[in-house]
């Protein structure tokens, strides 16, 4: 491209020249080619564009696309090489953090919108194993499969050598086969001997036998002593009466032998009539014999020996690892009449144990539960001495866990997760404390109310649409450069470990205390330290012990105080609020427009913000919290913040 602004220069030479001689073609050459040769490189064209200051132009030769999905608006008037920069469409404005996810294409970090990866309430992500089956099927809000489980039914399915089978109803969830209850085959009765007199009866089998005829023959009616006078009126006899016999007096009553454990009524007219009715114990064992513990009315189906059946109130001394379930229920899930047995839950006392699944019971431990224990519809209480310790704890159908050990000993002391199931009614644990140590998952949809509770070593707890309370202080974890009675934690957060309040649900306690990069996060529900909230102090002479804090998805976290060690960091995104008093005793509400990372100093409290980009801008319309600091710090904090913030508290 030659020189536009020379050209323009000499086009009045050329006209003058033109008009004077226009008959006479002739080369002119002007003076300022000879003094500068022409220029093909862009020239002045490239510089208006390279100038331009709104918008600003880039040089994208070909006028490429924006990596999808950015694009551009404008193109230089000057040179078509030359577009304004490339940007995020302003749809792109959601940053989707856990438990949301992104939908479709990304931008910068953000999307058009954010799906839930969250199962609805009853479902769950994970298949139904035994002794569950799938009820039916549901999705996340981003389309993964959830799993609505149900109690299977594990009926019986054959009968022994000695036994008749009779079709029960239903089919067996696990063998697909049907379902049939078992009793002991039909024993016939032996004829009578010795009889004058004999007669046919029932054998007790659907057959006959021959029986002795004790009926005696009717007498022939007397003649009258004395005759009667012809000229009296004769009187009218009285009608004979038919005397009752043993089959009207006996009727409903069999002459077929009662099975074991049934109760027997004997008829009194002929005691080789009985009635037999069916007993709780009577309908177990026609499903298959069993045995009793300790002497008490809890009994063990070796038919099914993963099984225990509670009759009535019993003690044992320990559980072992089975199914341990009340007869209704039991005999409910064999499609067997449940109504013979207690319309009530049955109380079960034992010492200890690992039972793997408690069902439709009233149980007290004086002992310790240990392994991994299934709670539904159960009520457990634990006593004064007792403790659940265990890699699983999970309550379903509004079962509840409460009393236990006090003091430093953690009341359930779980290297595995705490899953309290959504349903109608909301399951709960109030126990004086908990301890959740290892990587576990645990997801609460009830209620906890403890004194205190620690989670550590990757533990990860999650409260949906619930309530966790901790009410004490001063009894575990004492906080360094803290003097007095009153510098335990209520709750304490280690060693990558994370306790966060989704949407709907709260925490709150008088003091939570982080380290190690343990992080605890209103996201998007509420979390309340209501005395104060210590990060990441020095622990045992370490320096580097950071602690974790931050809200999120419209989440909101207040303090009184925060006390804040080295290295430690405060996370809050866009729409979340922390509050904290800065000011001797009054809130200030600190509401952050992007991303941002907090420090503060340990040079007695003296704080300092830390943000993410240099473009980044504090949104304290209030003017209230520059009071502290006045100017923006640029530090190696702010990207260790960054990364911390990213990775620990916003996953």
């Amino acid at each position: 491209m030659f020189n536009l602004r020379r050209m323009l220069m000499a086009l009045p030479v050329i006209a003058v020249i033109y008009a004077i001689t226009p008959a006479q073609a002739r080369t002119v050459f002007l003076p300022d080619y000879e003094e500068e040769p022409m220029t093909f490189d862009g020239g002045e064209d490239e510089n208006l564009c390279k100038r331009s200051t709104n918008p600003v132009y880039h040089y994208a030769p070909g006028n490429p696309k924006c990596p999808d999905p950015q694009v551009y608006d404008k193109v230089c008037a000057h040179n078509s090489d030359w577009i304004s920069k490339c940007y995020c469409p302003s749809e792109y404005n959601q940053v989707c953090t856990s438990p949301y996810r992104g939908v479709g294409k990304v931008c910068d970090g953000k999307y058009k919108e954010c799906c839930d990866t969250r199962c609805p309430d009853g479902a769950q992500r994970s298949s139904c194993s035994y002794p569950y089956v799938t009820e039916s099927t549901t999705q996340t809000g981003c389309g993964e499969t959830c799993y609505i489980c149900r109690y299977g039914n594990d009926c019986n399915t054959g009968c022994g050598a000695d036994e008749d089978a009779t079709p029960s109803g239903g089919t067996n969830d696990f063998n697909h086969q049907a379902c049939v209850s078992c009793s002991p085959k039909c024993r016939p009765l032996a004829d009578e001997t010795g009889c004058s007199k004999t007669k046919s009866c029932s054998d007790g089998c659907s057959g006959t036998r021959i029986c002795c005829d004790n009926s005696e023959p009717e007498k022939a009616p007397s003649k009258p002593d004395t005759p009667v006078k012809p000229d009296e009126p004769e009187e009218e006899p009285e009608k004979p009466v038919d005397p009752e016999t043993p089959g009207n007096i006996c009727q409903g009553y069999s002459s077929a032998a009662c099975g074991k454990f049934e109760t027997e009524t004997v008829c009194p007219e002929d005691k080789t009539k009985r009635k037999c009715t069916a007993t709780c114990l009577s309908t177990i064992y026609a499903l298959g014999e069993f045995k009793e513990l300790d002497g008490q009315k809890v009994v063990q189906v070796p038919k099914q020996s993963n099984r225990i059946v509670v009759i009535n109130d019993g003690t044992v001394s320990s559980l072992p690892n089975v199914i341990i379930t009340s007869a209704r229920e039991y005999l409910k899930n064999m499609g067997k009449n449940a109504s013979v047995c207690p319309n009530t839950k049955p109380t079960l006392t034992t010492s200890g144990g690992n039972p793997s699944i408690l069902r439709d019971l009233n149980v007290k431990l004086n002992g310790t539960f240990t392994g991994s224990i299934s709670l539904d519809s159960v009520a457990l209480t634990l006593g004064s001495s007792s403790q659940i310790k265990g890699s699983y704890l999970s309550l379903s159908n509004g079962s509840t866990v409460s009393g236990g050990i006090s003091g430093t000993t953690p009341t359930l002391d779980m290297t595995g997760s705490i899953n309290l199931l959504s349903s109608s009614s909301k399951s709960s644990i109030n126990v004086p404390s908990i301890r959740i140590s290892g990587s576990s998952y645990s997801s609460v949809y009830g209620n906890i109310t403890v004194n205190w509770i620690r989670l550590d070593n990757s533990a990860k707890m999650s409260l949906y649409s619930s309530t966790l309370k901790a009410s004490s202080q001063g009894t575990y974890d004492n906080v360094q450069r803290c003097s007095g009675t009153n510098c335990g934690s209520s709750i304490v957060v280690f060693n990558n470990a994370k306790l966060q309040a989704n949407s709907g649900a709260s925490i709150s306690a008088p003091r939570i205390f982080t380290a190690y990069n343990g992080a605890v996060v209103a996201s998007g529900g509420r979390v309340d330290a209501t005395y104060d909230l210590w990060l990441g102090s020095y622990i045992n002479g370490n320096t580097n012990a950071q602690g974790l804090a931050g809200a999120t998805s419209r989440g909101t976290f207040r303090t009184p105080e925060v006390s804040m060690g080295h290295n430690s960091c405060l996370c809050v995104t866009s729409g979340a609020v922390f509050s904290s008093t800065a000011d001797k005793g009054r809130y200030y509400d600190m509401t952050f427009g992007e991303s941002r990372a907090f420090k503060a100093g340990t040079d007695n409290g003296k704080w300092k913000w830390v943000t993410h980009k240099d473009q980044d801008k504090f949104n304290d319309t209030s003017n209230k919290c520059k009071r502290y600091e006045t100017e923006w710090h640029k530090t190696s904090c702010d990207y260790m913040c960054a990364d911390l913030c990213k990775s620990k508290v916003f996953n």
